[in-house]
């Protein structure tokens, strides 16, 4: 878990807000959370069109995000529920230079979106620093409904986790309009951890009845 290569971070942490801003402001420098976009360039390759209108939730300042529209992607919306991190990005990145990136203050748990406005959602480790916080069942029920209603038909929502299919299947089953399918992703590094994987969550939205 990578949050072991800073070292001093406490798990209980993650879920608070307070702290990300801390954290953002006590050090800017990117960090990229589980994986790199080399890694989960294949499996994104396999579910997104680089056309796709995409949304990743709780971004930090990881340059996953740039590294995608460097790729060819036309579209990646990113929140964050961090002011200081989200002012920093818009800085790194204006939109004025980079029309293919927004970056936006938002919870995921309350998205200001139309419904069905993306045909893909990415989550890096945004659910696990949620599980870590109070009322965390509750909030992530609240995520994945969110979530579920700004996905389009068919749309995908993705989530790396380093969370076992046993501590996390029950989570996405709490909206059970799309289809679940588990895969996984060897560790970048190795950690004396007994699971040398990360898991990627892929929950494809089944059409509407009649479509």
């Amino acid at each position: 878990y990578q949050r072991r290569v800073r070292g001093l971070d406490r798990m209980t942490d993650y879920g608070n807000v307070a702290y990300w801003d801390e954290r953002y402001q006590s050090d800017p420098s990117p960090f990229e959370w589980y994986q790199h976009y080399e890694n989960l360039k294949p499996i994104f390759d396999s579910y997104f069109q680089k056309t796709s209108n995409i949304l990743q939730i709780g971004c930090g300042n990881s340059p996953l995000s740039f590294e995608m529209i460097q790729d060819g992607y036309r579209s990646v919306t990113n929140i964050d529920i961090s002011t200081v991190v989200i002012d920093l990005m818009s800085q790194k990145h204006p939109e004025k230079d980079y029309p293919q990136l927004k970056f936006k203050q938002m919870d995921c748990r309350k998205l200001d979106f139309d419904d069905l406005s993306f045909e893909g959602v990415i989550d890096k480790g945004t659910m696990d620093a949620i599980l870590c916080g109070d009322d965390a069942f509750s909030n992530v029920a609240k995520m994945m409904k969110e979530i579920y209603r700004v996905l389009k038909p068919g749309g995908v929502f993705m989530d790396i986790s380093y969370g076992t299919p046993d501590l996390r299947v029950n989570h996405f089953k709490t909206v059970t309009g799309w289809d679940l399918t588990i895969r996984e992703l060897k560790r970048s590094y190795i950690d004396g951890l007994e699971d040398d994987v990360h898991y990627i969550y892929v929950c494809t939205k089944k059409a509407a009845q009649g479509d």
